[in-house]
């Protein structure tokens, strides 16, 4: 059910905190819904 949204280009590559890399995959599988990151 993933949206494959994430915003990073070919090549492109950004690190993350742990924390920030979970809400970023939550938000990438939730289709960037933050209500649902906060039930997640």
């Amino acid at each position: 059910m993933s949206c494959g949204t994430n915003g990073i280009k070919d090549g492109e590559r950004h690190i993350y905190s742990p924390m920030k890399a979970m809400r970023r995959k939550c938000l990438d599988y939730w289709c960037g819904s933050s209500k649902e990151v906060e039930l997640c």
